[in-house]
């Protein structure tokens, strides 16, 4: 009873368990994540649906790459890349300005709290230079083993949030999130609903050669 009892107490909470998770990905020097993503988007009792394949590259404290391919439902698939050196960006398209200071810490933020595709998407806003949402902040934290569920708050709703990881290497395998809306007759974001699925295939430390992170040539 009492190797039972210290057994348990010396058993990490669901929040320290994401607080290594966390630690994990920013102590890694290259990061290398590919997912494949289904998100359903319902609003006015309509469903829109996508299958998104990406590719997202981190190196060093300042080079990001980022290659999507989106196909919503019934429409050609369409292709994305973003890429950033620590000094400039390009992407999406032809859009180009020069590379956040914070943008590895705003990507690895996501990842663990509202998935990967999630995080390529922003890092393409960024790209872009529209404006991006404020941190997701992650509370409430449940879960046992390799599986977890929190809450995410983050632009202007609460995401439930649920995350499967390797319990050796604390790598993320699987992840959910969704929002339910408060109003469904709203025809803004609040009447939104969302469900993210992605399965995810994580590398850290391997080699990520610079040439990834060469800025093509303005057409």
């Amino acid at each position: 009873m009492i190797a039972l009892l210290l057994l348990l107490l010396a058993q990490d909470s669901p929040e320290a368990t994401f607080q290594k998770i966390e630690a994990a990905l920013e102590k890694a020097v290259t990061i290398k994540i590919t997912s494949k993503t289904t998100a359903v988007l319902g609003f006015g009792g309509k469903e829109m649906r996508a299958e998104i394949e990406g590719t997202l590259l981190i190196k060093g404290t300042d080079k990001v790459k980022v290659r999507l391919k989106v196909k919503p439902d019934g429409e050609p698939a369409q292709d994305l890349a973003f890429v950033a050196n620590g000094l400039a960006m390009r992407g999406p398209g032809p859009a180009s300005g020069e590379s956040p200071k914070d943008l590895r810490k705003t990507i690895l933020a996501l990842i663990p709290r509202l998935g990967a595709a999630i995080a390529m998407q922003t890092a393409m806003t960024i790209g872009a230079g529209r404006l991006r949402e404020k941190e997701p902040v992650a509370s409430g934290f449940s879960g046992k083993g390799s599986d977890l569920a929190f809450d995410v708050a983050y632009d202007g709703s609460t995401w439930k949030t649920t995350l499967s990881f390797d319990a050796k290497t604390l790598k993320l395998l699987k992840l959910e999130t969704k929002v339910t809306p408060t109003d469904p007759k709203s025809p803004g974001k609040s009447g939104t609903s969302r469900l993210i699925t992605e399965t995810l295939t994580v590398e850290i430390g391997g080699d990520i050669p610079d040439k990834e992170f060469e800025l093509p040539k303005k057409e």
